[in-house]
């Protein structure tokens, strides 16, 4: 008798198991594999919420980077000499020299590009000053005001006074096309 309540309950116990392992793989398994899915879905919809809230941060930070860049550009045309004004900037260039301490022997374009709203003139100066004031002179031609920029500088020193330099110096000129 013992022996039959004993295969009995081990009888019991394998349709046990097996319906705990049925129930474990056909009914909590999916279930599971359902949650983690909508767990995964869940947390990509909040990275990409959060990852939209940033956008619109840096969506109105690069607005108002885009409002000063366009003031700057709209205060750099309204600053820009106009391309029949070069006479004043080939005088403002002269003034700046003689402040400087600089002697002007010639002044030479050399080249134009005319480009869609601007045009580029490149000319040439030979000069000669000390080594300090034609520092000054490059500085000042670039902080003029004048969208001057310096593309050359080439300088010899005099053989038989102390410090004189001579040299060259190319320049590209910007300038509005039209007239004012």
């Amino acid at each position: 008798m013992e022996s039959k309540n004993l295969h009995t309950w081990k009888i019991v116990a394998g349709i046990s198991l097996a319906g705990f392992l049925g129930i474990t793989i056909f009914v909590l398994l999916p279930h599971l594999v359902e949650v983690y899915e909508k767990y995964s879905v869940l947390t990509t919809q909040n990275e990409q919420i959060e990852v939209m809230g940033n956008w619109k941060e840096q969506l109105s930070d690069l607005e108002e980077k885009q409002a000063i860049l366009d003031e700057g550009i709209s205060k750099m045309y309204v600053d820009l000499a106009y391309e029949n004004e070069f006479s004043k900037i080939v005088e403002q260039t002269l003034s700046d020299a003689k402040e400087s301490v600089v002697s002007i022997a010639v002044i030479q374009p050399t080249g134009e590009t005319i480009e869609e709203a601007y045009n580029r003139k490149q000319v040439t100066l030979e000069f000669s000053g000390s080594y300090h004031s034609v520092a000054r002179f490059v500085n000042r031609l670039e902080q003029n005001g004048l969208v001057i920029e310096v593309q050359d500088l080439s300088v010899q020193k005099e053989q038989n006074l102390n410090a004189r330099l001579n040299g060259n110096l190319n320049l590209e000129i910007t300038m509005l096309r039209g007239s004012k």
